[in-house]
Protein backbone atom coordinates (compact mmCIF):
# COMPACT_ATOMS: atom_id res chain seq x y z
CA UNK A 1 0.00 0.00 0.00
CA UNK A 2 1.30 3.70 -0.55
CA UNK A 3 0.38 6.86 0.45
CA UNK A 4 1.24 10.11 -2.20
CA UNK A 5 2.26 13.08 -0.23
CA UNK A 6 3.43 16.54 -1.18
CA UNK A 7 6.83 17.57 0.26
CA UNK A 8 6.21 19.89 2.34
CA UNK A 9 3.34 17.85 4.30
CA UNK A 10 4.95 17.83 8.03
CA UNK A 11 5.35 14.36 9.82
CA UNK A 12 2.69 14.83 11.98
CA UNK A 13 0.18 15.70 9.33
CA UNK A 14 1.37 12.90 7.33
CA UNK A 15 0.16 10.70 10.32
CA UNK A 16 -2.98 11.99 11.23
CA UNK A 17 -4.26 11.29 7.81
CA UNK A 18 -2.99 8.23 6.98
CA UNK A 19 -3.93 6.99 10.81
CA UNK A 20 -8.00 8.49 9.37
CA UNK A 21 -7.22 5.72 6.60
CA UNK A 22 -6.12 3.08 9.12
CA UNK A 23 -2.51 3.03 7.74
CA UNK A 24 0.91 4.30 9.15
CA UNK A 25 3.71 5.14 7.18
CA UNK A 26 6.48 2.22 7.86
CA UNK A 27 8.79 4.71 9.08
CA UNK A 28 7.78 7.50 11.24
CA UNK A 29 10.06 10.61 12.04
CA UNK A 30 10.43 11.32 15.66
CA UNK A 31 10.34 14.77 14.99
CA UNK A 32 6.55 15.87 14.14
CA UNK A 33 7.71 18.94 12.15
CA UNK A 34 9.92 17.13 9.09
CA UNK A 35 8.30 17.27 5.97
CA UNK A 36 8.49 14.38 4.11
CA UNK A 37 10.56 16.18 0.98
CA UNK A 38 12.74 17.28 4.12
CA UNK A 39 13.48 13.79 4.96
CA UNK A 40 14.66 12.60 2.10
CA UNK A 41 16.22 15.34 1.04
CA UNK A 42 17.84 15.86 4.59
CA UNK A 43 18.45 12.09 5.14
CA UNK A 44 16.20 11.31 8.12
CA UNK A 45 18.78 9.46 9.39
CA UNK A 46 17.76 10.21 13.10
CA UNK A 47 14.82 7.61 12.78
CA UNK A 48 14.77 3.91 11.58
CA UNK A 49 12.97 0.58 11.54
CA UNK A 50 14.30 -2.53 12.55
CA UNK A 51 11.87 -4.35 9.62
CA UNK A 52 12.07 -1.20 7.16
CA UNK A 53 15.42 0.27 6.97
CA UNK A 54 15.10 4.10 6.64
CA UNK A 55 12.62 6.49 5.58
CA UNK A 56 14.66 6.48 2.42
CA UNK A 57 13.95 3.29 2.68
CA UNK A 58 10.14 3.79 2.12
CA UNK A 59 10.11 5.77 -0.85
CA UNK A 60 8.52 3.56 -3.30
CA UNK A 61 8.91 6.91 -6.04
CA UNK A 62 8.84 10.30 -6.37
CA UNK A 63 8.04 12.80 -9.11
CA UNK A 64 10.47 15.90 -9.74
CA UNK A 65 11.91 18.71 -11.66
CA UNK A 66 15.23 18.39 -12.44
CA UNK A 67 16.93 21.86 -11.35
CA UNK A 68 19.38 21.95 -14.26
CA UNK A 69 17.25 21.61 -17.20
CA UNK A 70 13.64 21.73 -16.40
CA UNK A 71 12.72 18.96 -17.09
CA UNK A 72 10.15 17.05 -14.85
CA UNK A 73 10.19 12.98 -14.36
CA UNK A 74 7.26 11.56 -12.61
CA UNK A 75 8.04 7.52 -11.24
CA UNK A 76 11.51 7.92 -10.23
CA UNK A 77 11.71 4.85 -8.94
CA UNK A 78 14.22 2.20 -7.89
CA UNK A 79 13.60 0.46 -11.24
CA UNK A 80 12.47 4.12 -13.76
CA UNK A 81 15.55 6.46 -14.18
CA UNK A 82 17.34 5.12 -10.75
CA UNK A 83 20.54 6.66 -10.38
CA UNK A 84 18.23 9.73 -9.97
CA UNK A 85 16.28 8.11 -7.64
CA UNK A 86 19.07 7.48 -5.33
CA UNK A 87 21.13 10.68 -5.84
CA UNK A 88 17.99 11.91 -4.30
CA UNK A 89 18.78 10.76 -0.67
CA UNK A 90 19.97 13.44 1.69
CA UNK A 91 20.92 15.47 -1.23
CA UNK A 92 19.63 18.74 0.53
CA UNK A 93 17.66 19.82 -2.43
CA UNK A 94 20.76 19.86 -5.07
CA UNK A 95 19.90 17.15 -7.20
CA UNK A 96 16.06 18.30 -8.20
CA UNK A 97 12.65 19.43 -6.92
CA UNK A 98 10.37 17.14 -5.47
CA UNK A 99 6.60 17.35 -6.17
CA UNK A 100 5.02 14.05 -4.87
CA UNK A 101 6.78 11.20 -2.67
CA UNK A 102 4.75 7.85 -2.74
CA UNK A 103 5.65 6.51 0.59
CA UNK A 104 5.07 2.87 1.60
CA UNK A 105 2.23 2.38 4.38
CA UNK A 106 1.33 -0.70 6.99
CA UNK A 107 -1.89 -1.36 8.61
CA UNK A 108 -2.58 1.02 12.18
CA UNK A 109 -4.05 -0.40 14.90
CA UNK A 110 -5.46 1.64 18.08
CA UNK A 111 -3.21 1.01 20.28
CA UNK A 112 0.72 -0.14 20.68
CA UNK A 113 1.54 -2.50 23.64
CA UNK A 114 5.11 -1.36 24.94
CA UNK A 115 7.36 -3.61 27.46
CA UNK A 116 10.25 -2.03 28.24
CA UNK A 117 13.24 -4.30 29.40
CA UNK A 118 16.14 -2.69 31.21
CA UNK A 119 19.94 -4.50 31.21
CA UNK A 120 22.74 -3.38 33.10
CA UNK A 121 24.72 -2.82 30.07
CA UNK A 122 24.75 -1.55 26.20
CA UNK A 123 26.39 -5.29 24.95
CA UNK A 124 23.48 -7.10 27.23
CA UNK A 125 21.07 -4.50 25.65
CA UNK A 126 22.16 -4.87 22.10
CA UNK A 127 22.32 -8.65 22.11
CA UNK A 128 18.49 -8.95 23.28
CA UNK A 129 17.53 -5.94 20.56
CA UNK A 130 19.45 -8.99 18.06
CA UNK A 131 17.56 -11.44 19.16
CA UNK A 132 14.37 -10.24 19.21
CA UNK A 133 14.54 -8.91 15.61
CA UNK A 134 15.50 -12.28 14.49
CA UNK A 135 12.56 -14.23 16.11
CA UNK A 136 10.16 -15.76 13.65
CA UNK A 137 6.98 -12.92 14.68
CA UNK A 138 9.21 -10.42 15.58
CA UNK A 139 7.58 -7.40 17.34
CA UNK A 140 6.12 -4.12 15.11
CA UNK A 141 8.56 -1.92 16.61
CA UNK A 142 12.07 -2.44 18.72
CA UNK A 143 14.24 0.23 19.99
CA UNK A 144 16.92 0.81 22.34
CA UNK A 145 18.62 3.75 24.56
CA UNK A 146 21.43 3.89 26.64
CA UNK A 147 20.85 5.58 29.58
CA UNK A 148 24.75 5.21 30.88
CA UNK A 149 27.50 2.73 30.47
CA UNK A 150 25.98 0.25 32.98
CA UNK A 151 21.65 1.04 32.21
CA UNK A 152 19.97 0.29 28.68
CA UNK A 153 16.69 -0.10 28.33
CA UNK A 154 15.28 -1.93 25.40
CA UNK A 155 11.37 -0.82 24.44
CA UNK A 156 9.48 -3.31 22.35
CA UNK A 157 6.30 -2.48 20.85
CA UNK A 158 3.49 -4.35 18.93
CA UNK A 159 0.15 -2.91 17.58
CA UNK A 160 -3.22 -4.03 18.86
CA UNK A 161 -6.52 -3.72 18.87
CA UNK A 162 -6.71 -3.91 22.59
CA UNK A 163 -6.00 -1.71 24.78
CA UNK A 164 -3.24 -2.03 27.17
CA UNK A 165 -3.86 -2.68 31.10
CA UNK A 166 -0.45 -0.40 31.83
CA UNK A 167 -0.57 3.05 32.48
CA UNK A 168 -1.23 5.32 28.99
CA UNK A 169 1.76 7.87 28.28
CA UNK A 170 0.90 10.75 25.95
CA UNK A 171 3.30 11.60 23.14
CA UNK A 172 5.84 14.68 24.14
CA UNK A 173 3.75 17.63 22.27
CA UNK A 174 4.51 20.76 24.22
CA UNK A 175 8.06 21.95 25.24
CA UNK A 176 7.56 21.51 28.74
CA UNK A 177 6.41 17.94 28.70
CA UNK A 178 8.70 15.03 29.98
CA UNK A 179 11.06 13.76 27.49
CA UNK A 180 10.30 10.12 26.50
CA UNK A 181 13.75 9.49 27.87
CA UNK A 182 13.54 10.57 31.15
CA UNK A 183 10.33 7.93 31.22
CA UNK A 184 12.48 5.78 30.59
CA UNK A 185 15.47 6.53 33.58
CA UNK A 186 12.62 6.48 35.75
CA UNK A 187 11.60 3.04 34.74
CA UNK A 188 15.24 2.14 35.12
CA UNK A 189 15.10 3.29 38.81
CA UNK A 190 12.38 0.72 39.59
Amino acid sequence: MLIHVEPSVPMDELVRVALAHNVLPQVVLEFPGITAGGALGGGAIESSSFRFGTFFDTVQEVDVLLGNSGEFHEKVSRTHMPDLFHCLNASYGSQAIVTRLALRVVPAAPYVHVRYLHFGSLEAATSAMESIARLDDPPDFLDGVGLSSTSAMVVVGWLTEEKPELPFLSLRRNRWDVWFAWHLHDLARK
